[in-house]
């Protein structure tokens, strides 16, 4: 009992953020709107049901305020603008260490 918590590094309310991983994210937003598409060309029942299901499930979350990434394009757009910041910043530390 030396007062020394043994979750020092997490703070009580606090939740560690996961780091993104646009490439995983992307591929997971894509088959989405894959199934999706299938979904809505199906004229059976069950498929109605799961796309009508989905489609109220992002409706709430919107309404929730919650971000919505499933979007394949902005996902990329994501992906180009990260690459072009590490570009950016390679660039720099070159111009840097020849100075």
């Amino acid at each position: 009992s030396s007062g020394i918590n043994a979750e020092w590094p997490l703070r009580p309310g606090k939740k560690r953020r996961k780091k993104k991983d646009l490439n995983k994210m992307l591929g997971e937003a894509k088959e989405e709107k894959k199934k999706l598409k299938t979904l809505q060309k199906s004229s059976d029942e069950k498929d109605a049901s799961v796309l009508n299901e989905k489609t109220w499930s992002k409706a709430l979350s919107m309404a929730r305020g919650e971000k919505q990434k499933d979007n394949p394009e902005l996902i990329a757009k994501a992906i180009k603008r990260k690459e072009q910041k590490r570009k950016k910043y390679r660039l720099r530390l070159c111009v840097d260490t020849t100075a």
